[in-house]
């Protein structure tokens, strides 16, 4: 009776997870994340569709969404130009860092908007309200395995991004509908941060070519002053040489002159 019961839990603990988490290989194949981009180009925008939250946050997703399935160009807002734009703006405020265009791969641009929504909702199973996780083929249990992520805490971030930066969309819909840009922000804490370390990198460079320096004039006057002791010792021994020599020669001399009759 016990292992009757033990047996019945385990497999309803089994469908609970079936329920509440998808596998990565269902939202998280390239064919999902370009269809989802495409979904995107066509209807960016509207909060109030939970496909195009939930597309937006599996395709900023890199651990569902890499960016490697298809063509990116990536353009960087240098660092000179990030504090710039953090001039005399509070640590909270957030700028555009980076752009990155995204061609989507096998792209229709006949395929419209209900052919792309039947895709994500029926056939990829996007529309499931009530999968809460995405988790790895090897996870049985999405409460306690570490391979999973939380599909609506991404979206919520999604819906505050947009509460809080109106003005600063997440991705650009292209003309081109097979492309779309991805925009990166980065709050000024991040950039004073870069600008922090940058300038400690910097100061320790200059303290260390000051010390190389000094170390280097150092070792240049030592070496000198043990030159210039050499020399002085050197030229001691040749006028001592020379002055023996003299005294031979006088010696030398004095001892011929006796010797003379």
């Amino acid at each position: 009776m016990v292992m009757t019961r033990k047996i019945i839990l385990s497999l309803y603990s089994l469908q609970f997870a079936i329920v509440e988490s998808a596998k990565f290989k269902n939202y998280c194949s390239p064919k999902v994340c370009n269809k989802c981009r495409s979904y995107l180009v066509r209807n960016y925008g509207d909060r109030s569709d939970r496909l195009w939250l939930m597309c937006s946050a599996l395709a900023r997703n890199e651990e569902c969404c890499s960016f490697v399935s298809g063509p990116t160009l990536f353009t960087e807002v240098s660092q000179l130009n990030l504090e710039a734009a953090c001039s005399n703006q509070p640590q909270n405020y957030t700028i555009l860092c980076g752009k990155r265009e995204i061609e989507i791969e096998n792209c229709d641009l006949e395929e419209t908007d209900e052919d792309l929504k039947s895709f994500l909702q029926d056939e990829a199973g996007l529309g499931n309200s009530e999968v809460s996780k995405v988790c790895a083929d090897s996870c049985t249990n999405p409460e306690t395995c570490q391979s999973c992520f939380d599909v609506n805490e991404k979206m919520n971030e999604i819906e505050f991004w947009h509460q809080e930066h109106p003005h600063q969309s997440l991705f650009d819909p292209q003309s081109n509908k097979c492309a779309i840009v991805q925009n990166e922000f980065q709050s000024c804490a991040a950039v004073y941060s870069v600008k922090r370390q940058e300038d400690i990198k910097t100061g320790l460079s200059y303290a260390l070519g000051a010390v190389f320096i000094g170390v280097l004039i150092a070792l240049t006057a030592l070496l000198m002053k043990y030159k210039k002791r050499d020399d002085e010792r050197l030229s001691k021994n040749l006028n001592r040489r020379k002055s023996q020599a003299q005294d031979e020669k006088q010696i030398l001399k004095s001892y011929q002159n006796e010797s003379e009759p």
